[in-house]
Parts: C-alpha cells; sequence; structure tokens
C-alpha cells in the first residue's frame, strides 16, 4: 500500500490479481504491454480490470496497448482528474465516448497521447468533441495516425490549446497547407511539431519561418533530396527530420530507458533468475511449442 511508483511494462502475470478498490495511492502507473503478456483470455481481462480498479488520484499513466473496460478507466479518470497530468493511451482498444469525456476533465493534463485509437480514427464528430473540449494548458499532444482528422479539428484545437509546444500529427494525411497557417496564429510557443505523411508540401512547411521558437520539424513525408534541402536552406533555425524518436509523447521512456526507469523515476533492474536458468527455461519453452 506504500508503493507509489509502479512499472508493469511488458510484464507477465501469472493466476488472477485479488486487489481491494481504490485501496492504492499510485502516483505513477505504467502498465503498457501487460495484457498481452498474461497466458488466458480471463485472466488478463481480470487482471487489467482489477489493476485499474485499485487506485485512484494517478499522476502519470500508461496503458498502452491495452483492451479497456469502458466503465473501470472512466472511473479510475473520475477519481484521478485532479491530478493526473501525463496520460499515454497509445494504441489502446476498448474507447469509447464516455471514456473521452472523463479525459477532457482531467484538468491538469499536460502531456496526453492519443496516437492509434481506432474511435478517433473513424469518427469526425467524436473527434470533434475531443478537440473541442480538450484541456486548455496541454503542452505536449499526439494525434498520430487518426485518420479523419481534418483541417477544421486542427483550427478548433490550436485555438482552445494555444500553450502547445509539442505536436505530432504524423500520418494525418487529410491535413493541408490551412492547418499551418492557424498554426502559426495560434501557437506562438510551439517547439516541436510532426507534419510527416500530410498533405502539406514544401511550399506549405517554408511558412513555419515565421515562428521564432519552432526548433524540430518532421517532414518525412517529402522524398526528394532537392525538396528537403531547399526547405533547410529556408528554415535554417529548425531541425528538420533529424529527431524523429524524440517525439514521444507522454511515453513512460520520453527521456529514459526502460531498463533504467520511467518518466522522471529511476530504478534499478532485479535478476530474478540467472542468466543460465533463464536460457534453460527459454529454450524449454521453444521446444514446447
Amino acid at each position: 500500500n506504500g508503493c507509489q511508483y509502479l512499472s508493469l511494462c511488458d510484464a507477465q502475470i501469472k493466476g488472477r490479481l485479488n486487489l481491494t478498490k481504490k485501496a492504492y495511492h499510485l502516483k505513477y502507473l505504467n502498465a503498457g504491454g501487460l495484457e498481452s503478456q498474461v497466458d488466458e483470455f480471463k485472466d488478463k481481462k481480470h487482471n487489467i480490470e482489477a489493476l485499474l480498479g485499485s487506485c485512484h488520484s494517478v499522476e502519470k499513466l500508461s496503458l498502452k496497448g491495452l483492451d479497456l473496460n469502458t466503465n473501470i478507466f472512466s472511473d479510475l479518470l473520475m477519481n484521478s482528474h485532479q491530478n493526473l497530468s501525463v496520460l499515454d493511451l497509445s494504441a489502446i482498444s476498448g474507447m469509447h465516448l464516455e471514456s473521452i469525456k472523463h479525459i477532457v476533465k482531467c484538468v491538469k493534463l499536460t502531456e496526453l497521447n492519443l496516437c492509434f485509437i481506432d474511435i478517433l480514427s473513424k469518427y469526425a464528430d467524436v473527434l470533434y468533441y475531443l478537440v473541442k473540449h480538450m484541456p486548455v494548458d496541454l503542452r505536449k499532444l499526439c494525434l498520430m495516425g487518426l485518420d479523419c482528422l481534418s483541417d477544421e479539428h486542427v483550427k478548433v484545437l490550436v485555438n482552445r490549446c494555444s500553450k502547445l509546444i509539442e505536436l505530432d500529427l504524423f500520418g494525418c494525411f487529410l491535413i493541408s497547407k490551412t492547418s499551418v497557417v492557424n498554426i502559426i496564429e495560434q501557437l506562438p510557443e510551439l517547439v516541436k511539431i510532426d507534419l510527416s505523411l500530410t498533405k502539406i508540401s514544401t511550399n506549405g512547411l517554408i511558412e513555419l519561418k515565421s515562428m521564432p521558437q519552432l526548433k524540430f520539424l518532421n517532414c518525412q513525408h517529402l522524398r526528394s533530396e532537392i525538396e528537403i534541402q531547399s526547405l533547410k536552406s529556408q528554415l535554417p533555425n529548425i531541425a528538420i527530420n533529424s529527431n524523429c524518436g524524440e517525439f514521444n509523447t507522454a511515453l513512460p521512456t520520453t527521456s529514459i530507458q526502460t531498463r533504467d526507469g520511467f518518466w522522471d523515476i529511476e530504478v534499478k533492474q532485479v535478476e530474478m533468475l540467472s542468466p543460465r536458468i533463464w536460457d534453460y527455461m527459454s529454450r524449454e519453452y521453444e521446444s514446447s511449442r
């Protein structure tokens, strides 16, 4: 009960968890990849629900790649909405509008990752609700791979969240030069932006030269070396396509390697099994498949 920081990233849980609801005062929880490593389908659903149901007042949370129970997840957000500052929901499934309504009530959110979420990729009206009600103090936002994200969505978003310093729109292929104009007008503090795999051409990207704070630009869809060199000459103070791995909004590994900790917490790994025993078990597992 005294544990405040817990990482179960890609952990394998045997059996079923038995946890008291809302009994644990975790500040940081990294459960990314947990579900995919649990053996039985019923157990893995039960375990993630038991884990989330036992927590409240979380400040930093990663559920990357999990299949969520909407009610349990919404309940956790309701109990954490005054404390939650970092939320990683990248590539989760099971998201519904009800969950989104609880996300936008987390008024202290500064980092939010919603990349590759099915409901936000398919339904423009749901996405519109999200950007219209987004927490206004957001500083870093990832909407990578949301197929139906349009210029109108971006216009609403940047008008509401004018404090953004990082914005990841990688793979939002409906976005055009119109969004660049709105970004320039509404995001004076922007430092990093990813516009890869959008409809924005070199001419549109050159407009970003009017943003004095902008230092990093990713535009991986520009294949011609001539285009890239032309862009670099027009934007001499901006690093172009040179830090793709640093757009890791809200991820526990943004500034630290998994083996060393998560978010800003440093840890030491404990060897539960000796290398020799681990090798033996690995061989036995492979031979049994």
